[in-house]
């Protein structure tokens, strides 16, 4: 189970007839009575060597500033301390949650007890916020007599990434290996998930990368099923043979599930013509627009995922993903591209 959300308060005794020494002592003050507070994680003054103009300091502590820690489970009895202690002070509170912040100033009780509602609202906010878990599913497939790509390295690598991520309770990660064509809808009815990421072989072109420059290749050579001249990605029958996915079918599917899928990642060589037909009805897709390297691909996708794990939009993402193929050395950074449809 995921921790609790935490949450930050900042409080700041901002009475403009106290002098810097004077805020101190009521922040001192209220220090002292929330060090026996069970619910604080952690309590500190607020230090800053190089206040900012018009926060008075007294050496490098903000004068009458603090700043507490705690659960989001706890921070509503915390409220009600506070409440009570600062009814008859003036002050500003900053809290954060979820990455989001929240601002209010009081000045006596009557403006205390108005503005703890709004606190309270949005910490349950950011709480519903918080515990709203993304579903990234990534369909991987390696049909037999194909080159041997490291689809379970990508896996673990994008894995890797989102656990450290600073949200990485935000994304719950679904994998499906070996996928046939029913794998696909199956997948995604359990799941419901916010992105669907294809990782395996593609077909179309003509190649023209050498393994040992990039790694296996995604792409393979023309198979049942495709006719001559298609591009689009590949997956697998019931014999584990590779099938082609027809285009118009997959752009259908997506249809389907549009109210639910915000981005679709084709991580395969030649996949921008089936992301051209899905952007129809997903707001972001993107598709490679030739042929990509088993290690370009690879290094797309962790820069992507760490991105969004990062809290970064997909227009951002998508950029670092590029950005990080040329950091790697790889002349690929300019295959995947992305497609919107924001209407």
């Amino acid at each position: 189970m995921a921790d609790p959300l935490d949450v930050r308060l900042t409080i700041a005794f901002d009475d403009p007839d106290l002098d810097a020494e004077e805020r101190e002592e009521e922040a001192q003050k209220l220090l002292a009575q929330m060090k026996d507070l069970d619910e604080i994680e952690s309590l500190e003054r607020v230090i800053d060597p190089h206040p900012p103009e018009g926060n008075k300091a007294i050496g490098a502590i903000l004068a009458g500033m603090l700043t507490a820690q705690a659960k989001l489970s706890d921070a509503n009895g915390i409220l009600g301390f506070l409440g009570d202690r600062l009814s008859n002070k003036s002050f500003e509170m900053e809290v954060e949650a979820n990455g989001k912040k929240l601002k209010v100033k009081a000045n006596g009780q009557g403006e205390l007890m108005a503005a703890l509602p709004l606190v309270q609202q949005f910490l349950a906010e950011q709480a519903a916020s918080s515990a709203a878990t993304e579903a990234i599913l990534i369909l991987s497939a390696n049909p037999r007599e194909t080159s041997r790509l490291r689809l379970d390295q990508e896996v673990r690598d994008i894995a890797e990434g989102l656990r450290r991520a600073s949200q990485r309770d935000r994304f719950a990660l679904e994998t499906r290996w070996a996928v046939r064509a029913r794998d696909l809808y199956r997948a995604m009815l359990d799941t419901k998930p916010r992105i669907v990421h294809f990782s395996g072989h593609s077909e179309g072109g003509s190649s023209t990368k050498t393994e040992a420059e990039h790694g296996s290749n995604r792409k393979l050579v023309p198979v049942a099923g495709s006719a001559l001249g298609q591009e689009g990605l590949v997956l697998e029958d019931e014999a584990g043979n590779a099938k082609f996915l027809d285009g118009a079918a997959l752009a259908n599917l997506f249809k389907l599930f549009a109210d639910q899928v915000e981005c679709v990642v084709l991580n395969s060589c030649y996949s921008e013509v089936q992301a051209t037909e899905i952007v129809q009805y997903i707001p972001y897709v993107i598709g490679m627009n030739q042929e990509i390297g088993d290690r370009a691909a690879i290094e797309f996708a962790v820069g992507f995922y760490d991105a969004l794990g990062a809290g970064r939009s997909v227009e951002f993402a998508y950029e670092l993903g590029c950005s990080a193929i040329r950091l790697a050395g790889i002349a690929e950074h300019l295959t995947p591209v992305l497609k919107k449809n924001l209407t």
